[in-house]
């Protein structure tokens, strides 16, 4: 029941901080293909390469959102400015942020959540900890790009 009740906290939270928007990811959108793509923004996450990240991302008008709650807390108006993506990247991976994947769910149209495990140097001593989040991608053949990411805080996962 405790889970439960933190995952919904979790998903609430995720609720009120990222634009009520549908995620119109498309048809065309794979589970593998989608779940390399979520993958691949771990890696580069975690090794600071901005490149890619950039790369991994979609552009405007196609970004939506991408949140995070503590540490590097990123919400409401913050979360839909592409032109902070990458400085905001930069400024998590110098607090030693990294994160790593428990699972991954697939829910149609380019549509998943996920569980992560999380650490930050400037959160709780760099103690790891769980979280849950969501994400949306947008497919064109083989090109996918992230459009939405909300990542939950500590104890949501």
């Amino acid at each position: 029941m405790r889970s439960l009740l933190a995952a919904v906290a979790a998903l609430a939270f995720v609720a009120t901080t990222t634009p009520p928007a549908a995620v119109p990811a498309g048809p065309s959108c794979k589970p593998g293909l989608t779940r390399t793509t979520w993958v691949r923004f771990i890696d580069a996450y975690n090794r600071g390469e901005f490149r890619q990240l950039d790369a991994l991302f979609a552009q405007e008008p196609d970004f939506l959102w991408y949140s995070a709650n503590v540490p590097g807390l990123r919400n409401l108006t913050a979360s839909t400015n592409r032109l902070t993506l990458i400085p905001y990247f930069r400024t998590r991976h110098a607090r030693h942020d990294q994160i790593r994947l428990l699972s991954f769910a697939y829910h149609g149209n380019g549509n998943f959540t996920y569980r992560l495990r999380r650490s930050a140097s400037d959160y709780k001593g760099g103690r790891w900890f769980r979280l849950i989040g969501k994400g949306a991608v947008t497919c064109v053949g083989v090109e996918t790009r992230l459009i939405v990411v909300s990542i939950g805080g500590p104890g949501s996962g």
